[in-house]
């Protein structure tokens, strides 16, 4: 009795479309084989649920770069060591005060204030005679 090859042998199994989305057709080795290779696994997992688990971690550092570079700009556009800016202006840009990475109390000149740090900027809130200012600070 001679040994058959596997190429002489039909799988069981019915050909299969990949599962990632990329409609790719593959002959499954086992009931559970879902995906064409693990490049095509991970892209699925990637794609699929990670994407959506991380989606409010993604907007919100997206929010916090904005407001690292719109803050960037106006510091390097100023002469001062820690430009005042008015909020008004700021907002035009873009810039969301809720957005920043976390709060420092400081002191300077024995005065106390909290600093809302962003990535490499930080800025806290000044209240002047109804207008509202923001002082930017380099970390």
């Amino acid at each position: 009795m001679r040994k058959k090859n596997k190429s002489e042998e039909p799988s069981p199994l019915p050909m299969r479309v990949c599962a990632c989305g990329c409609e790719f057709e593959f002959q499954p080795n086992r009931v559970d084989h879902l995906y064409l290779n693990s490049r095509h696994y991970d892209f699925a997992y990637n794609h699929g649920p990670r994407k959506k688990m991380h989606a409010k971690e993604r907007a919100a550092i997206k929010l916090i770069r904005l407001n690292d570079r719109i803050a960037e700009k106006y510091f390097k556009c100023s002469e001062s060591l820690r430009p005042l800016v008015n909020l008004t202006l700021l907002r035009m840009e873009g810039f969301d005060i809720n957005a920043y990475t976390r709060v420092v109390k400081k002191e300077h000149r024995e005065r106390k204030f909290q600093l809302l740090e962003l990535f490499n900027y930080g800025f806290r809130i000044i209240t002047q005679d109804k207008l509202v200012m923001i002082e930017i600070h380099k970390l």
